[in-house]
């Protein structure tokens, strides 16, 4: 039975269908921007990386055989989306861990690289502050923080042909923000104020990359966004669940009968701070 969201510490879901998503999200982010590591940090010698709501463990999966020689640590408050310890790459391991509480003694200066990505429906009250705060923490001094989000509030609605109308997606889009007043994570709006909160907090911002996906992408996008909303949608009471499973329908429909050529696109920010 759903809940209010206001209740939920994590407004999207575990199931197999959502691994599927954050896999597909990870290769398709991948590619369009070419890294998994940005290019301005050092990656030499026996380096030891933490990656902050690892997920499935993807990305650590895909740089476990780039570098054999460090030592990969994924956390996450719950990890029972990555692969059993049996099957992970000898380099990686997987650890349970909020990274909102107060973070362990064992944690504290080992990492030169913190990698996280994609918390702005995480964060709450449009404040990373604490979190940001938690992952210098887990840095040595002079380690690299790279942080990746997609900025919502950066949403533009584009067509394939210009006959056809973006309606029934911008109402699919649009009702989690219009939940906003009551659970800020619906409608996350720091994104582009994460260089100013790195220097503020005393990282010096190395590098800040953003830009939309490329039209070819947009349907594989527009897969990730309903499977995201489907599951925002059984985080929601069951009123609001109830309205968004008749909007999600509607737009579905439209997109079927408009050969997939109705998409959103959200602009990727990666932004590289320093210690």
């Amino acid at each position: 039975m759903a809940n209010d969201t206001t209740s939920h510490e994590y407004v999207l879901g575990r199931s197999f269908r959502a691994s599927a998503r954050l896999n597909l999200q990870h290769y398709l982010w991948t590619q369009e921007l070419g890294y998994l590591i940005h290019p301005s940090i050092p990656q030499e010698g026996k380096l030891q990386i933490a990656d902050i709501g690892t997920g499935t463990g993807v990305w650590l999966l895909d740089l476990a055989h780039k570098l054999p020689l460090t030592q990969l640590d994924g956390f996450d408050i719950n990890i029972s989306q990555a692969p059993p310890a049996e099957w992970l790459p000898s380099n990686v391991k997987m650890y349970p861990l909020d990274v909102f509480a107060d973070i362990p003694p064992d944690l504290l200066g080992k990492y030169d690289i913190v990698h996280i990505r994609l918390f702005m429906c995480v964060v709450r009250n449009n404040d990373p502050e604490l979190l940001l705060k938690n992952l210098l923490k887990l840095l040595k001094p002079g380690g690299w923080l790279q942080w990746g989000e997609l900025d919502l509030q950066s949403s533009t609605f584009v067509t394939a042909n210009p006959l056809l109308s973006a309606d029934s997606l911008k109402d699919a889009a649009i009702f989690p923000r219009s939940l906003g007043s009551t659970d800020t994570r619906m409608d996350p709006s720091w994104v582009p104020s994460l260089p100013e909160i790195f220097e503020k907090n005393g990282l010096r911002t190395v590098s800040c990359d953003h830009k939309p996906h490329s039209l070819s992408h947009l349907p594989f996008m527009n897969d990730i966004n309903v499977m995201t909303w489907e599951e925002m949608k059984d985080s929601m009471n069951s009123k609001d669940a109830q309205t968004y499973a008749s909007i999600l329908a509607k737009f579905g429909e439209f997109n079927e009968k408009a050969q997939r050529g109705v998409a959103m696109n959200i602009e990727k920010w990666v932004v590289v701070g320093k210690k």
